[in-house]
């Protein structure tokens, strides 16, 4: 897979790419995500500036002088666009907005030749009988509140809409900035966020707006869903069954305009376009409305949105009334062709209008058409034909007396209630292989407080400098949290707590077994040591030869603490070449308020997927 996919990064490095953005900002070349630039010289209505990804890396670095030049010669090989004449209007095209006009007040204008949007914002029906609508897409981090109140602006017109979240999970705010409400994308609904938050505190979610706010998406849509688990091109009709607003035109699951509203949003959706690709063949446009996240600002910025999109939609049906509906789907065609050119010059009229509002845009494909890209997509099919095989393992990890309440010496808060959770996983019959992990120190433990010189021998305070016990790699360091004696080989502290069900367990792995290193992930020891005589030092089972004698694919991870011996070992299960999963409420962490945070911080940047036992994404172990 990493072979094929550095092939579709070269691909996409050579090609040329082409990015406009709002003439609001400085004038100078700037690189983007995904090996993008845009212009912040070019106005709206002239060509958006081309220049081959290469070339843009060779300006980084050559002196100034030379940018100089290079960059007046682009511009001079790419003029404004002077549309001269539109023979099928018989008039000229203004060439640049002047920039000193104020904005008049806009008359009622006609949208879509069906639609009326009136000064106030509302938009009422005329007689002339149904036409064409294009399809959008809204999308904001979270799916819930800018990205939603522009789902219902342009649901209500109506407009097929979907709407998505670019981030990893859904987050609310909570009673403080350190507690947020955090849930799953995909598969936790509006109605269950609404009901969870009025069991928590009804009094403070209705005060702060949240309740209103579920109110109206859950009216709208089932749940949030995630822009990066989208598959444009798939069906989407279970979502017209479940009466979602908007859903009726989308059947088809492919949009002709994304709207962001967050210019990091902007740019996940962009890189995912290019990254993943769908053999659609279909161009999108993407704009970025930058929208604060508020409730209030939602509302102004959702309005606003439905007006771009009124404006767009207008363009579109006059130029498919003129040039016919010949190619558009797939980006060729008179009138397509004329309805991109003319997207600059829609967006530099709508900005005037909404100068608060800075606005992105580029016009990006769902596929290329391009031959090379057949050929990177048919190597991608047959790669992940060979993944699609699911082989889940689970992996129990240090459910200890000393890590529980009442009685254990480094007790994690609530340690002990995950165990029916637990209980429940280890009784799923898909699992191949069910691992208990157990620390199993020896009393001289290079992490206990109590080894070490006063006054750095403070346990959870104190750190010390642990060297590499590998030959030739002592110089090694790294830094090691002290805390208290706990799970000492053979003592009642290191027994696995009698709730779990042992006898569901097939292997029971001893780790940290070493003095000299700490070893939180039952995989290896803190310097991921591969040497096997200090592998069989530090735990007494292969787990990785463990796994790969069962064929394992993915590996499921639980137990405690979720901000270390949890953590590490999800992480080391993906390095190893693992799926790696970890279920959110089969684990506690030591820190409970920043530990949790800061793993999903490091599970995200390895690719480790966070569920809950309840989630859509378990449904296949529970079959």
């Amino acid at each position: 897979m990493s072979l094929a996919r550095n092939f579709q990064l070269a691909f996409f490095l050579s090609r040329f790419t082409t990015v406009h953005h709002s003439p609001a900002f400085a004038d100078t070349l700037v690189p983007g995500n995904s090996a993008s630039i845009w212009c912040k010289e070019c106005e709206y209505r002239t060509r958006p500036l081309r220049v081959p990804v290469f070339e843009f890396f060779n300006l980084l670095d050559t002196p100034a002088a030379v940018r100089e030049n290079t960059t007046r010669r682009l511009k001079e090989n790419n003029p404004p666009l002077r549309m001269a004449s539109d023979p099928r209007r018989g008039r000229v095209a203004e060439v640049t907005p002047d920039a000193s006009s104020t904005p008049e007040t806009v008359p009622a204008t006609e949208v879509a030749s069906t639609e009326i949007l009136q000064q106030d914002g509302s938009v009422t029906p005329t007689p002339e009988g149904p036409s064409y609508k294009l399809k959008f897409c809204t999308v904001c981090a979270s799916n819930q509140n800018r990205s939603m109140e522009a789902h219902y602006q342009l649901s209500s017109v109506p407009y097929p809409v979907i709407s998505f979240g670019t981030g990893s999970l859904v987050r609310l705010p909570g009673p403080s900035i350190t507690q947020p409400n955090v849930f799953n994308f995909n598969s936790t609904s509006y109605s269950q966020m609404y009901d969870e938050l009025i069991s928590k505190d009804q009094r403070l979610y209705r005060n702060n707006g949240i309740l209103n706010m579920l109110e109206r998406n859950k009216n709208l849509k089932w749940g949030p869903e995630r822009f990066q688990d989208w598959v444009p091109g798939q069906p989407r009709m279970d979502h017209i069954s479940k009466g979602e607003k908007g859903s009726l035109g989308t059947e088809a699951g492919v949009v002709d305009v994304i709207i962001t509203c967050e210019e990091r949003c902007w740019d996940a959706v962009v890189d995912d376009l290019m990254n993943k690709g769908s053999p659609l063949n279909r161009p999108v446009h993407v704009f970025n409305v930058d929208i604060r996240d508020n409730h209030e600002e939602a509302l102004l910025g959702g309005k606003a949105i439905r007006d771009l999109a009124a404006k767009l939609n207008e363009a579109a049906t006059e130029e498919r009334r003129l040039g016919g509906v010949d190619g558009w789907d797939q980006g060729t065609g008179a009138a397509r062709q004329s309805f991109d050119e003319k997207v600059p010059e829609i967006l530099a009229s709508w900005q005037e209008r909404y100068p608060n509002l800075p606005a992105l845009w580029t016009l990006s494909w769902f596929y290329c058409t391009d031959i090379y890209q057949v050929f990177i997509l048919f190597i991608l099919n047959m790669v992940s034909q060979n993944e699609t095989a699911f082989v889940p393992a689970l992996i129990v990890v240090d459910m200890q007396e000393d890590f529980c309440p009442p009685n254990g010496s480094l007790a994690v808060q609530d340690g002990r209630k995950i165990a029916p959770v637990i209980n429940y996983l280890l009784n799923l019959p898909a699992f191949v292989l069910r691992i208990g992990t157990q620390d199993w120190h020896p009393a001289d433990h290079i992490s206990f407080a109590s080894n070490h010189a006063p006054p750095n021998n403070k346990p959870f305070e104190s750190y010390i400098e642990m060297n590499n016990p590998a030959p030739g790699r002592e110089h090694e360091k790294k830094s090691q949290r002290l805390w208290p004696v706990h799970c000492v080989g053979a003592t009642d502290g290191a027994r696995i707590i009698p709730e779990i069900a042992h006898d569901k367990l097939d292997v029971l792995a001893k780790k940290g077994m070493d003095a000299r290193v700490e070893m939180y992930s039952c995989f290896g020891d803190s310097f991921h040591n591969t040497n096997p005589v200090l592998v069989r030092q530090s735990v007494d089972v292969n787990v990785i030869e463990l796994l790969q004698e069962k064929n394992v694919t993915d590996v499921f991870v639980v137990g405690l603490a979720g901000d270390y011996c949890v953590k590490y070992t999800a992480l080391d299960a993906v390095r190893a070449g693992f799926k790696s999963w970890v279920v959110e409420d089969a684990t506690k962490c030591v820190d409970s308020r920043e530990g949790w945070g800061q793993s999903l911080l490091e599970f995200k940047k390895l690719g480790v997927t966070v569920v809950r036992s309840d989630g859509a994404e378990l449904a296949s172990l529970r079959a």
